[in-house]
């Protein structure tokens, strides 16, 4: 009998048990009547914590100070996104990386490894860094990071998008980006070398790097080799020389070898940058170019040759610059030259030799000019036109067809202890 009546309750009880998990499971089947516990509250929380820190781009650090992706990026990567419409990688991260990319993607249309196991990469795309975001290329895993020029086929094919440059794989920042012992250059892979072009055909497209209006962090290049970057887009607006500043106060160009770019560093409006132990050379204008109310620039231990326009010049409104100890020779127009505005700044114990002038003062006033040595050039020192209440002292000139040259329209300018061999 007792073992008849335990039978009874085991049925009784499956039979319950049945009932209610009839009852219970279309609640449990639709979220909004599923009666949450409070530790299901906490870890949906904790989940979408996770998710907005990846979109909001937290900065966490290492001891060392470099950026380090949290735990949410480093599983999902989801601040990293691709937009096919317009070929750009969006990146949102407070750090990433070539590899995180790729991870992401996984797709060789828009980044790839040049070889199985290399560590050169294709890149067919724009890279885009958002405010806020970090974005870091250097030799952790990246030697060679060769950007193919157009998302079309015809890349030699002379033309521009509508807004001149729109249809150019490029870097874009609006955040912050660190380029460390890398080469970066276009990539042409129909022939398989570089995008080359000339002054008669410049606006042939080309990637370049371009550090936006507002960016929020400051772009920093260092022991790297830039080149075969930058065209003439022949029209009003942002530039595309090849690296172009218009934000990234405070960032440095350090130990980098800059070469055959439409333009050599350009910066308009920035400030409290470094700039030095730089080689710019063969670029088709410039070498470098702080331009348009760029103040606070040192400019020191660099190699400026062989460029098309003068190797080192601040024109427009520049003050606070420092120009030492630099080296220049065989540039199409001037060693160093400051221009259309350009005040209390400093040129000194610079070595120029083989330019037409060998410094160019020009529309710029108070300024101070001394312990250069100048040789094998046209004009020394040229304070022509317009140059006022210049310092110049103190130069030693050999070989020079003129030593220092002047006119009725550079007023107040003074010449002492000079030396001319």
């Amino acid at each position: 009998m007792c073992g008849h009546f335990s039978i009874a309750i085991s049925i009784y009880t499956l039979i319950t048990i049945c009932f209610t998990l009839a009852f219970l499971l279309p609640m449990f089947l639709s979220t909004n009547n599923m009666p949450l516990t409070i530790q299901y509250i906490s870890a949906i929380n904790q989940i979408k914590h996770k998710s907005a820190s990846s979109s909001l781009n937290p900065q966490t650090t290492t001891g060392g100070g470099n950026p380090t992706p949290s735990a949410a990026q480093s599983n999902t990567l989801g601040c990293i996104t691709y937009d096919s419409s317009t070929r750009s990688i969006m990146i949102s991260c407070s750090s990433a990386s070539l590899t995180d990319i790729n991870n992401k993607l996984h797709d060789n249309n828009v980044l790839a490894k040049q070889f199985m196991g290399s560590t050169s990469w294709l890149l067919n795309a724009n890279l885009i860094i958002d405010k806020g975001s970090k974005f870091h290329i250097n030799s952790t895993d990246t030697k060679w990071l060769k950007i193919i020029s157009s998302s079309s086929a015809g890349i030699h094919n002379n033309r521009r998008g509508a807004s001149g440059s729109s249809n150019v794989n490029s870097i874009h920042v609006f955040g912050s980006l660190t380029i460390d012992s890398v080469k970066i250059t276009s990539w042409n892979p129909l022939t398989n070398s570089y995008v080359t072009i000339t002054t008669s055909n410049a606006t042939i497209p080309r990637p370049y790097l371009r550090i936006e209006p507002g960016a929020t962090g400051t772009t920093n290049i260092v022991n790297s080799e830039i080149a075969y970057l930058g065209f003439d887009t022949s029209f009003a607006g942002l530039g595309a020389g090849g690296i172009n500043y218009y934000a990234g106060d405070g960032s440095t160009l350090r130990g980098n070898n800059i070469h055959n770019l439409w333009y050599g560093p350009y910066l308009s409006g920035v400030g409290n940058m470094i700039i030095e132990k730089n080689q710019s050379h063969h670029n088709l204008n410039y070498g470098f170019d702080p331009h348009t109310g760029s103040h606070d620039i040192i400019i020191r231990n660099n190699l400026a040759h062989d460029n098309g326009q003068e190797g080192i010049i601040c024109s427009v409104n520049c003050s606070n610059i420092l120009f030492d100890n630099n080296r220049t020779y065989h540039n199409e127009k001037s060693g160093i030259m400051l221009s259309r505005n350009t005040y209390n700044s400093i040129v000194r114990n610079n070595f120029i030799h083989n330019e037409i002038n060998g410094i160019h003062i020009s529309l710029s006033h108070n300024n101070q000019v001394y312990n250069n040595t100048i040789s094998n050039s046209v004009n020394g020192i040229d304070a022509t036109p317009g140059a006022s209440n210049n310092n110049v002292h103190d130069n030693v000139i050999m070989n020079s067809k003129i030593a220092m040259l002047t006119d009725r329209s550079s007023l107040g300018n003074t010449f002492s202890s000079n030396k001319i061999k």
